[in-house]
């Protein structure tokens, strides 16, 4: 419960009003404000999700890639559509995991580059479904996202600061490992 909470509130932070926003060149499109309802309460089986995936993924590249303070307003629109696709596409089901996204109380790109970091690893390897492997890729994307953006956009997360020393030292993987089968 506590996941879906602070789920709802980064989407909250990074998604604006998208009745009747048009989405990625017309392919979405969500139109009435009276008839919209959120995509965890009903899925909208007309959109082809996978026909999307290219675009999800070079959205994700951009992402990570643009600075944080460059293009705002693009970046807006490409996480708007990558929110969306993640929370609508009914063959993928995102875990937060608190014991791994300890940094959860800072910055909300950190949370999205958790995220779309996950993502990647989803749609680039067979629709993994390991969730120690996906929780390490969402883990270096931020990592990587942090290293890019800290010094102009990000404050300093001492959460993340623990996972680039744990990356330096080559014990990120085996510590995302021990942490999410301890089942503590």
């Amino acid at each position: 419960m506590k996941n879906i909470l602070f789920l709802s509130l980064v989407l909250g932070c990074c998604w604006q009003t998208i009745s009747g926003q048009e989405i990625a060149n017309d392919t979405i499109v969500y139109k009435g404000e009276h008839g919209y309802m959120p995509n965890d309460t009903v899925q909208d089986w007309t959109i082809d999700y996978q026909a999307l995936e290219s675009q999800v993924k070079a959205d994700i590249d951009w992402l990570n890639y643009t600075p944080l303070g460059e293009r705002q307003d693009v970046r807006d629109d490409k996480n708007r559509f990558v929110l969306m696709w993640m929370s609508g596409v009914p063959y993928m089901k995102m875990k937060i995991d608190d014991r791994i996204v300890t940094f959860s109380e800072g910055e909300p790109w950190l949370v999205m580059a958790y995220m779309i970091g996950w993502t990647k690893y989803f749609l680039e390897n067979n629709y993994s479904q390991n969730e120690i492997q996906l929780s390490i890729a969402g883990i270096k994307n931020v990592v990587n996202f942090y290293n890019r953006n800290k010094k102009i956009y990000l404050e300093k997360n001492k959460a993340v600061e623990a996972y680039v020393k744990l990356e330096k030292a080559g014990k990120l993987e085996e510590y995302i490992s021990s942490a999410l089968l301890s089942g503590e």
